[in-house]
């Protein structure tokens, strides 16, 4: 189509006047420019074959632009954190897997070695029977032997061994009765251990009493030959040559002090013998010496006299293992 002779439609009104006409008229111009349907692009249409033209702008472009750029940024990182977590869930899994594995194989372990530890048990609880009744058996025959001879020297001799074997056996009563099968309470073995030196020394008068137990332990090691140690020595004390006193039975008094974690002293006191416990004659003789020598190399201790009245036995409490 030719167009000849356009022309611009212009609205006017007097000057500062018919305002809101003219705002209405703007607001409906714009209208009709915004709207494809309207009557205006209806004319443009009918008359010069023009349909209406979309228009973005080119901040809205870029903008769109922009959008999109990042939605694809956001599911590319999506995608290769979906991977890595997929990664690592398979990761977890095979190390899930593994650790049920090793916990399985931890829990039959563990099932064999409590079967294990309960048949050890059994066997100690059995074993430490056995050995308490060989030594009663062994003790009898014994002490029965010796009877028979009528030889004083050979039943004291008897009595005396009868003696160690019952300490041997109340220390293997109490690390039955312990908790670990390795130490024994203090009080316990004192207690044990009076009472035992009281039925096998019936004949000789004397009041032996612990005024002070102090609530510790020994390892089964130390209390066995400490009991051997003990019983000696308070022996020798009742049958020490000098000793004078106005009372009819000898007091004597057995005393536990720990002085640090590696060492322990036994006192064993007798405040009426008359201070004549001397050094020279009271570890003199060759039953002695092996006793003192057994404090030395199974207990890493020594001996003393204190005062005249008090024998002082000083001990290591080390493990057996750091002795060997």
């Amino acid at each position: 189509p030719i167009i000849i002779e356009t022309t611009t439609l212009h609205f006017a009104v007097k000057k500062n006047t018919n305002k809101e006409l003219l705002t209405v008229i703007d607001g409906e111009l714009t209208r009709m420019f915004n709207d494809p349907r309207s009557e205006y692009y209806k004319s443009l249409s009918w008359w010069l074959h023009e349909k209406p033209i979309y228009y973005f702008p080119r901040y809205l472009i870029i903008l769109i632009l922009i959008v999109v750029a990042l939605m694809i940024a956001f599911l590319l990182f999506s995608l290769l954190l979906k991977q890595q977590v997929n990664r690592k869930t398979s990761a977890l899994l095979n190390a899930n897997n593994n650790l049920n594995e090793a916990l399985a194989l931890v829990k039959n372990t563990e099932s064999a070695l409590e079967s294990a530890l309960d048949k050890n048990k059994i066997y100690l609880y059995e074993l430490l029977h056995r050995s308490r009744n060989n030594m009663a058996v062994i003790s009898s025959l014994l002490y029965i032997n010796a009877w028979n001879t009528k030889n004083d020297a050979v039943l004291q001799y008897a009595e005396n061994i009868d003696a160690h074997i019952a300490i041997m056996s109340l220390v293997f009563g109490l690390v039955e009765n312990s908790e670990d099968f390795s130490s024994i309470r203090i009080s316990e073995f004192i207690n044990g251990f009076i009472d035992l030196f009281v039925q096998h020394n019936t004949k000789r008068k004397f009041y032996l009493t612990c005024p002070h137990i102090i609530e510790d332990k020994l390892l089964f090691d130390i209390a066995l030959p400490l009991g051997f140690v003990l019983y000696e020595m308070i022996i020798s004390m009742i049958n020490f040559p000098k000793k004078t006193f106005n009372e009819e039975y000898l007091r004597i008094e057995i005393e536990y002090k720990k002085i640090s974690q590696e060492v322990g002293v036994f006192t064993i006191t007798s405040p009426h013998i008359g201070r004549y416990l001397e050094r020279r004659e009271f570890f003199s003789g060759d039953r002695m010496k092996m006793i003192i020598d057994l404090l030395e190399k199974q207990l890493f201790g020594k001996a003393s006299i204190i005062n005249g009245t008090t024998v002082q036995i000083e001990f290591a409490l080390i493990r057996y293992s750091l002795r060997v």
